[in-house]
């Protein structure tokens, strides 16, 4: 007798795994995006926690305008989203970090999880304690702070003038 192969339930042209509905190539992306999902509900809880909001709130209100460059020409929209150059589940010590946060439009918005050294950033600005600090993005040897980066450093910084 015969034996029957059944195609993939997704794309419908390649053979099923046995003992499966999906071919090999489905299964992984499927496994990438419950993977995705899995992770985003981590993020989640930890995005809807009082700091995140605060910290976010402070940088849009600092950074009204999409910091976002495209091809050397600046985004003129507003900024609705903070968005983490670096993976925040991968880099958690980096979450509210002003050199790792870039405030951006919805459509400037990259859709991957960190940024993968492609985009090109406006510096941030923030202003801490009567002193502005602005954090440029682009590579680390590049990467200098105008003023100091801490509370501490400000006050170090203040009495040495």
């Amino acid at each position: 007798m015969p034996t029957i192969t059944s195609t993939c339930q997704d794309c419908r042209i390649r053979p099923a795994e046995p003992r499966s509905t999906r071919c090999a190539g489905c299964q992984k992306a499927n496994q990438q995006v419950n993977d995705r999902y899995r992770n985003r509900k981590a993020a989640n809880a930890w995005e809807n926690k009082s700091h995140w909001r605060n910290c976010s709130a402070m940088l849009k209100r600092q950074n009204p305008q999409c910091q976002r460059i495209w091809h050397g020409v600046r985004c003129l929209r507003p900024s609705e989203i903070c968005h983490h150059l670096e993976d925040p589940i991968s880099t958690p010590a980096k979450r509210l970090d002003p050199a790792n946060l870039v405030c951006v439009c919805r459509s400037c918005h990259p859709t991957t999880t960190g940024d993968l050294g492609v985009g090109t950033y406006a510096p941030t600005i923030v202003h801490t304690v009567g002193i502005t600090t602005t954090y440029t993005h682009g590579p680390a040897d590049q990467q200098q702070h105008h003023a100091p980066g801490s509370i501490a450093d400000a006050l170090r910084w203040m009495a040495g003038r």
